[in-house]
């Protein structure tokens, strides 16, 4: 990637870089340290974080694991970047699909709650990039309710609700 001057008036420096699949890409900028605060954006590696569901696994299980991993990435490497790569082991319906856990999971969980602290997430389902924007106020656990309540002691950030998901 590079930050070049271009002879516009509106929007003069222009920075280049090749997306994953090599494709060339360009994006124009007001001023020089817009395009260089977002080539530096661009040269960050950030955080993969892989994750598998094994079949012995719940819904709840599952994502309480996932939220505890980008937590962490988050207390490790704040702000940095975060990609995801899940995948799940058994999990099937006698249709060959998943089964409602965890389609559940990858469809309303990730995608409705989970990709906001998150840059992109790749699911046996689909690949998805964040266009908002990353948040890092990441909480540091989840409690779902309708189930066994946590310890008296811990602090309670995000209570996530059925609706919630959809």
């Amino acid at each position: 990637m590079s930050v070049h001057k271009t002879n516009r008036k509106s929007k003069p420096f222009v920075t280049r870089w090749r997306d994953e699949e090599g494709k060339h890409r360009s994006r124009s900028f007001a001023t020089r340290e817009e395009a260089e605060t977002f080539d530096r954006q661009q040269h960050k590696k950030g955080n993969v974080l892989y994750h598998v569901v094994y079949k012995h696994e719940t819904f709840e299980q599952a994502a309480r694991a996932l939220v505890d991993l980008v937590a962490f990435s988050q207390r490790e490497s704040p702000g940095e970047p975060r990609s995801l790569f899940l995948d799940i082991e058994g999990h099937r319906n006698s249709e060959g699909g998943f089964d409602h856990d965890m389609f559940e999971l990858q469809k309303e969980f990730l995608i409705g709650y989970l990709l906001q602290f998150m840059t992109e997430m790749r699911t046996p389902l689909y690949h998805v990039r964040n266009n908002k924007g990353q948040r890092d106020d990441v909480p540091e656990g989840v409690y779902f309710e309708g189930q066994e309540p946590p310890p008296p002691d811990v602090e309670i950030r995000e209570v996530v609700r059925g609706d919630d998901l959809a």
